[in-house]
């Protein structure tokens, strides 16, 4: 299979050059990406906002999608370095003077590309949507139980969200009540201490907010400033608990697999749609345009090119994203939609190529003509 996609050995090479180079981008770019989420879920898991037991799944599931964002610039990096260190090697000067043309450099890079655009268009098409909708399903789960307050037991925990300090001697292994609760927070300017014997979850029909139902209890309030201190014992008594995930009902469209956005024609289901035939379509064109870019001198190194290459994306990168706004707002035609901004990348992409290989071509052609 390999000698029928690349049949040459010219092919081979190049392709495992950029392949190489691909995955260590990529791999790094991931690493990045996956330190700084474990940090952000730490912090939530601190705060109460979602269980510890979910950092792990979640930081593998929105991980996993986060690579389809990373895979068309890693291979955009990773050509770059690639070819450029072919060129500061004069491995690309060899290959040329061996009669290896450019259409001859450019045609693995783009099998390559197009067999990475086909992997990430299964990925946003099937594999992407049920990743956001399991990752979902976790949190919602999540936020029906008890210890979604971040409460391990026998452990003093700061809520930061609602300013408490709760310490619980056991949790019930459902996760849904709490057992020997303390609770010390400041409320109207008083230093407020409730003890409870049992507390669980509550969520009112009407508002659809949580409360902590705390029963066969005590709630001291006080002033150290006024020395008076009130105790009231109640047998239920409700504390509100703040809302984890308030932007899940606007992530719909992240769920629907891509044949269905075929059959919806509103602006906004359009724009999704554009948006993820995006990932694809600008792995090939990033190729295309890489290959000339990375053409360096063996003086200039394998890095010089490669600040051009990062502002060449990030123009790209943000273009496309207000493309897509633009669409699902209603304020851009459809038909113009993201399809504007993959052209002005592929008009580049041509003058680039056209500005290495074709104009020194056609003076090559120009100058044997008069010679004869």
């Amino acid at each position: 299979m390999k000698r029928l996609i690349f049949p040459t050995v010219v092919d081979r090479y190049l392709a495992s050059e950029v392949l190489h180079g691909f995955l260590g981008v990529t791999l790094v770019l991931l690493l990045i990406i996956v330190g700084n989420l474990f940090v952000r879920l730490l912090g939530e898991a601190s705060e109460g906002r979602i269980p510890e037991d979910l950092i792990a799944p979640l930081l593998v599931l929105v991980s996993f999608k986060g690579l389809v964002l990373l895979i068309p610039v890693g291979l955009f990096v990773g050509i770059m370095l690639s070819l450029g260190r072919l060129y500061n090697d004069s491995e690309m000067t060899a290959l040329r003077a061996a009669g290896i043309g450019y259409g001859r450099i450019l045609r693995p890079i783009l099998v390559l590309a197009a067999l990475v655009a086909v992997f990430l268009l299964l990925m946003v098409s099937e594999v992407v949507p049920r990743v956001v909708q399991v990752s979902d399903e976790m949190k919602a789960a999540a936020a029906r139980r008890l210890d979604v307050l971040g409460i391990t037991p026998g452990r003093f925990v700061v809520d930061a969200q609602g300013g408490r300090v709760i310490y619980a001697r056991e949790v019930s292994e459902e996760g849904r009540e709490l057992r020997d609760l303390f609770i010390s927070m400041q409320q109207n300017g008083h230093d407020v201490i409730i003890t409870a014997r049992r507390a669980s979850q509550y969520r009112e029909p009407e508002s659809g907010l949580r409360y902590l139902l705390l029963q066969d209890g005590r709630r001291y309030e006080g002033s150290p400033d006024s020395g008076e201190l009130r105790e009231v014992r109640f047998r239920r008594h409700g504390i509100l608990i703040p809302e984890l995930n308030p932007g899940l009902g606007n992530r719909t469209l992240d769920t629907v697999r891509m044949s269905r956005l075929f059959e919806r024609r509103d602006p906004e289901a359009l724009a999704e749609l554009q948006w993820r035939l995006s990932f694809p379509l600008s792995t090939v064109l990033l190729a295309l345009v890489a290959v000339p870019l990375s053409h360096v001198r063996p003086r200039q190194g394998r890095y010089s090119r490669l600040a051009v290459a990062i502002v060449v994306y990030g123009v790209y990168a943000n273009l496309l994203v207000v493309a897509k706004t633009w669409v699902a707002r209603g304020e851009l035609s459809p038909w113009l939609g993201t399809w504007w901004v993959h052209g002005l990348l592929l008009l580049f992409g041509l003058l680039l190529v056209w500005r290495e290989y074709g104009g020194r071509w056609l003076a090559l052609r120009l100058t044997l003509k008069r010679a004869s």
